[in-house]
């Protein structure tokens, strides 16, 4: 079922369906094809810049870096990005939130030292059923659209997707403060508190969802 949300009127995205600042539209989570980067990628630049200081940013360098990068990861092997779009609309200008989740072993490949070694604590991730486990690379949602459901239920998906491919838990690294819940979902304690995680100079907290 869908859940409603309300248009702020400081919104200026374009819906495909006609609708006034004072109605409800429903939400659809899709999962994003690879072809769709190019029309996703300013998006979601756009949406990340809102939350996340420049050092944690994609284009923490510049605009085309921070596109190379998000690149690359979402072209990881079998990794699934899934958005929310306003319902009836697949403009990328009325993509509401989005995430990128991919199989543990992937996402372990990416945090490694130059000297090969582990990364930002990632080794205190459970090697156990790696290949099903998820880690959920990046999370967000438009921050005119927050605290209206759309987050719950981009995580509804990613767990109902995950379960079907025989996962029992989802790996976060979440930013300032450890979190008890997200996304409607229960987190256990931190596995590790990475104090400046990916070079950032912010603090992280390795987390996992048991779903």
């Amino acid at each position: 079922m869908n859940r409603k949300i309300i248009v702020p009127k400081t919104y200026d995205g374009r819906f495909d369906i006609q609708i006034s600042e004072d109605k409800q539209s429903g939400v659809e989570i899709v999962k994003l094809p690879k072809r769709a980067f190019n029309e996703i990628a300013d998006r979601v630049l756009k949406i990340e810049e809102q939350g996340f200081k420049k050092p944690e940013r994609w284009d923490s360098e510049s605009y085309e870096d921070g596109i190379k990068a998000f690149r690359e990861v979402y072209n990881l092997p079998f990794a699934r990005s899934f958005g929310a779009y306003a319902e009836g609309s697949r403009n990328p200008e009325d993509l509401l939130g989005y995430t990128i989740v991919m199989p543990v072993e992937i996402a372990r490949e990416q945090f490694v030292n130059d000297d090969g070694t582990p990364s930002d604590e990632f080794h205190r991730v459970s090697k156990r059923n790696e290949d099903k486990n998820k880690y959920v690379w990046t999370f967000d949602v438009d921050k005119s659209f927050q605290k209206q459901g759309i987050g719950t239920q981009i995580m509804d998906r990613v767990v109902e997707e995950a379960r079907r491919d025989g996962a029992h838990s989802l790996y976060f690294n979440f930013r300032v403060k450890p979190r008890d819940r997200f996304a409607g979902r229960k987190c256990n304690p931190p596995l590790a508190v990475i104090d400046n995680y990916a070079d950032t100079g912010v603090t992280y907290f390795l987390q996992r969802m048991r779903i």
